[in-house]
This record gives structure tokens, C-alpha cells and sequence, in this order.
């Protein structure tokens, strides 16, 4: 209803722009809706990824190197063993787009409240804390390559350092040339284990019982 003057009280414009503003409101509660149930039903259609549909038993999470050989052939045969036994091995930070050390990916595995950790480990102060405070969480810790000495972790698998040394003495020895060679061995004098040690000793081992010390 108009006034004398042709325009709408002021209490009419309210109205009609409450209405508005109502009806914007409900248009928006409106798409909000269908777009969250096509976003639903588009999710349901994807197919499930292996890890997803399979259910695991225990999630056990390897800590190591990523840029290591010998570390990424440790995972393959650690998750291998893992799916005999429905367990679901996860290397952590494999995917992740920045580099973590690994105490700080041991962290992340504490928090994360695994079945158990298997460390590609380093013989440290820090490395000991970390194995102990999982313990503390009852996480079982198993060290593999490298020994962390006195730590709290329940077993260390590695490989036999001697016969490693022996190896590589073999292979010094397939390079032997007629005039007399150096070998220089390099040796960490920061490492507590016995490893390197042991590599020398059976280098030296394998060429003097090949008449080549």
C-alpha cells in the first residue's frame, strides 16, 4: 500500500527485505544440501583401496631412511612378512613431502599408538629415550642394521658385521693388480657398537688368509 506522496511506508521496505534476506538464507541452505549429497554419493561410488577393505590386527610402523636401498628392502620384506601374519606394516613418512629425521618419525609413531616400531636405529642418547618412552607405551621395539646399545627395545636383528667385512675383502681382492695397492678403511670415531670394527677385522681376515695383507 502506497502513501499520498507514491511511496511504500518504511515498515513495508522491512518486510520485503527480511523476505529477501529469508528467502536468499533458505536458497542457500538449499544448494548447500544437494551439493552434500552428490559429494556423499560420488564418495560411495569410489572404489575401496586394498589397504582400506583389508582389516589388520596390528598396525606396526618402520622407521627408517627413505633414501637408503638397504632400508626400503628391510620394509618390502618386513610388509611382506606382515600380510602372512595380518599385519599391516607402514613405513612411516614414506609419503610425506618433506624430510623427517628419525627420531622425529619415531615420534610420530609413538603418537600414533602402533602395535609395534622396527627401527633402522642409531646408536644415540636421543634414539634410547625414544625406544624407552615406547616401551613406557608398551610398544614393542625391534632394531635392525644398527644396535641402539642399552636401549630398551626387545630384540636387534642384523647382519653378520664379520662376514660382511669378509665380503667386502673379497671384492677388494677382485680388484688386486699387479703393483702393490693401499686400502684405506674409514672408520667413525663417534660410534659406540662394534660394527665397524668388526667390517675391519674381516677385511683383514679374508686377505691375509689370501696371502694379500
Amino acid at each position: 500500500m502506497k502513501t499520498k506522496a507514491g511511496k511504500f511506508p518504511v515498515h513495508y521496505k522491512a518486510k520485503r527485505i527480511n523476505l529477501a534476506i529469508s528467502l536468499i538464507l533458505l536458497l542457500l541452505a538449499a544448494v548447500t544440501l544437494v551439493s552434500l549429497v552428490l559429494f556423499e554419493r560420488q564418495v560411495r561410488s569410489l572404489p575401496q583401496s586394498d589397504a582400506a577393505a583389508t582389516t589388520y590386527t596390528r598396525h606396526l610402523a618402520f622407521v627408517g631412511d627413505r633414501s637408503s636401498s638397504f632400508d626400503q628392502q628391510v620394509f618390502l620384506a618386513a610388509q611382506q612378512a606382515g600380510q602372512s601374519s595380518n599385519s599391516y606394516v607402514e613405513f612411516v613418512g614414506q609419503d610425506l613431502e618433506v624430510s623427517y629425521d628419525k627420531s622425529d618419525l619415531f615420534k610420530i609413531a609413538i603418537a600414533s599408538q602402533v602395535d609395534g616400531i622396527i627401527v633402522s636405529a642409531e646408536n644415540t642418547e636421543t634414539m634410547t629415550r625414544l625406544i624407552y618412552e615406547a616401551s613406557q607405551n608398551q610398544i614393542p621395539v625391534v632394531c635392525v642394521n644398527t644396535d641402539c646399545i642399552g636401549s630398551a627395545r626387545i630384540t636387534y636383528v642384523g647382519a653378520s658385521y664379520f662376514s660382511l667385512g669378509q665380503t667386502y675383502g673379497q671384492l677388494l681382492a677382485a680388484q688386486e693388480k699387479e703393483q702393490q695397492q693401499m686400502v684405506l678403511v674409514l672408520m667413525s670415531p663417534n660410534e659406540q657398537s662394534k660394527s665397524q670394527n668388526l667390517i675391519y677385522s674381516g677385511i683383514r681376515d679374508y686377505l691375509s688368509k689370501n696371502a694379500l695383507s
